[in-house]
């Protein structure tokens, strides 16, 4: 790749790539909670028709439906929240439901339906690598995912692909992979130690590519998947066990 290129690609990446992930927790991943972290006493608010809970600085619905003893699915639908089930400080949520309220639920999964992207490829993606969904509390938009580990665990490709990219140049995302993938998707995996690949490199699904690295500290990884230029939330894209 010309130089002309990478500064293209960087003026691109650096206005389109987001360094931290939103407010979504996937049931399906281990999660590092704080039982202090919701106070739901200070924040349900009791009506004479149904309960409903104000919104604090890092809550996720996911949390929230844990500390009510809810199923987050539910939760959502009641909501008229659809995937990325992202939610915002101060806003109440409803934490039951009447009876007469049954097409409310309707609405969100059909909602919740056309939101979710279909998978074009012949398999399914594959987790870059195991641990902890880091949750980031000052971005309600989820762009990509934090996945905390161990420093040099194996970072491994999510899909079949070409690196199109390997390095440095983007500030913010330490050293820096790029998978171009069929069907005009990318992905990106970001604070690596050691990466174990070139450009022009064509790689499977489950490939080693990386080892994880530091970010501000910590062992993570950061995840993305772009599909022509637009961001995806990638819990929709990977299966349920990581």
């Amino acid at each position: 790749m010309s130089a002309r290129c990478y500064f293209k690609l960087f003026q691109y990446l650096s206005f389109t790539l987001l360094s931290a992930c939103g407010g979504v927790q996937s049931p399906n991943i281990k999660e590092n909670l704080n039982s202090s972290a919701i106070n739901s006493q200070s924040s349900l608010i009791d009506t004479q028709t149904e309960h409903l809970y104000r919104i604090k600085k890092g809550d996720t619905l996911y949390k929230i439906a844990k500390a009510h003893h809810l199923n987050y699915k539910k939760l959502a639908l009641w909501n008229n929240i659809a995937p990325p089930y992202t939610i915002h400080v101060n806003d109440t949520l409803r934490l039951t439901l009447k009876k007469n309220e049954t097409a409310v639920t309707n609405t969100a999964s059909q909602s919740a339906k056309r939101n979710t992207p279909i998978n074009p490829f012949s398999t399914p993606w594959f987790w870059p690598t195991k641990g902890l969904l880091v949750q980031d509390s000052q971005n309600n938009e989820l762009k990509g995912i934090k996945i905390s580990g161990k420093l040099s665990q194996p970072i491994y490709s999510s899909q079949k692909g070409k690196v199109v990219y390997r390095g440095k140049g983007l500030r913010g995302y330490g050293k820096l992979i790029i998978v171009k993938h069929e069907h005009r998707y990318i992905s990106t995996y970001g604070f690596n130690e050691k990466i174990l690949v070139k450009e022009g490199d064509i790689i499977k699904k489950g490939d080693k590519i990386a080892e994880m690295g530091l970010s501000n500290g910590q062992p993570l990884l950061y995840f993305e998947i772009r599909h022509n230029g637009k961001s995806l939330n990638p819990l929709t894209l990977l299966p349920n066990n990581n």
